[in-house]
C-alpha cells in the first residue's frame, strides 16, 4: 500500500526507484542462481535463467538511457506470468472454495496490467506509475481480504479441532 501511496503522488520518483531496485534485485537473484547452477549438477538449465538474470540487473542499472522502457517491458513479461500463473492456481482450487473467484480476479488483474505494459512502454511515467499505484492498491486489498478470510477459516478450523478433542 506504500507503494501505491508513492506512486499516485510521486511517480516520477517512485519509477527511478522501482528501476533501481529491480535492477539489484535481478543482481542478487542472478548471483544466488549462479552460485546454485555452480552447486548444482544439472548446469545446463541452471545457467540460463541465473545469466538472463544477471543481464536485466546490469541493464536496469547501467544503461539509463533505456531504462523506462526496458523496465516497463520486464515488469510487464513478469506481472503478466504470474497473473497466469494466480489464475492457473485458481483454477487448480476447489470448485466449491468461495475465495476461487477472488484469486481469479487478482490473477486477472495482474495479467492485464502486465500486458498493458508489455503493450505500451512508450507511455508516459506519470500514466505507469498512476497504473502501479491503482494495480498495487487493488491487488493489495484483495489480497488483505482474503487474508482476513483465510485467518477466519484457521480459527474455524481450529475450533472444529478443539472440539474433537
Amino acid at each position: 500500500m506504500a507503494l501505491a501511496a508513492c506512486a499516485l503522488f510521486w511517480p516520477q520518483r517512485t519509477v527511478e526507484l522501482l528501476i533501481q531496485l529491480l535492477g539489484a534485485y535481478f543482481l542478487i537473484d542472478g548471483a544466488i542462481a549462479l552460485f546454485g547452477a555452480v552447486r548444482s549438477g544439472d548446469k545446463a538449465h541452471s545457467y540460463a535463467p541465473a545469466i538472463i538474470s544477471l543481464a536485466g540487473g546490469l541493464v536496469l542499472l547501467f544503461w539509463p538511457a533505456v531504462n523506462a522502457k526496458i523496465f516497463l517491458v520486464i515488469v510487464g513479461i513478469w506481472a503478466a506470468l504470474q497473473g497466469v500463473g494466480i489464475l492457473y492456481s485458481s483454477w487448480q482450487m476447489d470448485r466449491d472454495d468461495q475465495n476461487r473467484w477472488w484469486v481469479a480476479v487478482v490473477g486477472l488483474i495482474v495479467t492485464v496490467v502486465g500486458v498493458l505494459f508489455i503493450a505500451w512502454p512508450e507511455t508516459g511515467v506519470v500514466a505507469i506509475s498512476w497504473l502501479i499505484g491503482i494495480g498495487d492498491l487493488v491487488v493489495g486489498g484483495l489480497l488483505v481480504f482474503l487474508a482476513f478470510r483465510l485467518r477466519t477459516f484457521t480459527r474455524r478450523v481450529e475450533q472444529i479441532g478443539g472440539a474433537n478433542s
